[in-house]
């Protein structure tokens, strides 16, 4: 049997050899007694009078522990920093000609135009002849609406809007998207013009979208139109999203198209972010 005083000198250079002097304290200070005092397997009391390797070994362990739930910690954290989406770079304006619109409006948002609309099929019976589509992105995700469609130069007067319009139109043609969170997840979608303002014809797609990894996934979605001529075109999306223990990210989307005076328009407009769980 060792003495403890002498039992504890000797595990003390142990394992400064063990851990290669890679604590708070080195081999020459080993005398100190700082926190080896403080130590299960290294006491200086009546009781014990050897050297305790079993609490060493348990010490150890908890220590490995400790190190393994600090890296689960910091990589939780870091994982949903980098599960959160990315705001836009910026409010963008393209120009493109018909035939190439919808599939520059794919390539910049990921929305499809349907066959058989007029901005995919521009040339289909019935659609207004246009000469160039103007492409209007949001710089990101927010409450407001986006205008798409500038006043009309050669218009009558200011124009007016709908009854049904729950948004002020600055523009001649604006988009407007909102989305909550309860039981379901539900976006509201709305694509309102001027009247007065030489727009003759008029299409809206909605959707409501939870953001999965690095990119939006479609819940639902709903459509309105074609309208020949002004007017507030509205519709509704709705998902059955149970989730009660765990939080995620929504937002609603609403895609515009609108002809005024041969000329095309498209516009996005993204609701503000809604990070919930789901009852």
């Amino acid at each position: 049997m060792l003495p403890s005083r002498e039992g504890g000198k000797l595990l003390r250079e142990r394992l400064c050899k063990i851990w290669n002097e890679e604590l708070t304290f080195s081999c020459a200070n080993s005398r100190q007694p700082g926190l080896w005092k403080w130590l299960p397997f290294v006491s200086n009391s009546p009781g014990r009078t050897s050297i305790a390797w079993e609490d060493l070994i348990m010490w150890r362990r908890s220590l490995s522990w400790l190190g393994l739930g600090l890296l689960l910690t910091i990589a939780s954290v870091l994982a949903l920093t980098a599960a959160a989406p990315a705001a836009g770079p910026g409010p963008v304006v393209v120009v493109a000609d018909p035939e190439e619109a919808a599939a520059t409006i794919e390539r910049l948002t990921g929305f499809a135009a349907p066959p058989g609309s007029c901005l995919a099929d521009p040339a289909t019976d019935g659609c207004p002849a246009v000469t160039k589509v103007v492409i209007t992105l949001p710089a990101g995700d927010d409450a407001g609406s986006t205008d798409y469609v500038p006043l009309d130069d050669q218009g009558a007067g200011p124009g007016t809007t709908s009854a049904e319009s729950t948004e002020q139109v600055a523009g001649a043609c604006a988009v407007f998207a909102t989305v909550g969170v309860y039981y379901v997840a539900r976006g509201n979608h709305q694509n309102s013009c001027l009247t007065g303002q030489g727009v003759t014809e008029m299409e809206m797609w909605g959707f409501v979208q939870r953001f999965s990894v690095d990119h939006w996934n479609n819940l639902d979605s709903c459509k309105r139109g074609p309208y020949y001529g002004a007017t507030t075109q509205q519709c509704s999306t709705s998902f059955d999203c149970y989730h009660p223990n765990s939080y995620r990210y929504y937002r609603a989307e609403t895609d515009g198209y609108a002809v005024q005076r041969g000329v095309g328009y498209f516009g996005t407009d993204y609701s503000e972010l809604v990070h919930s769980k789901c009852h």
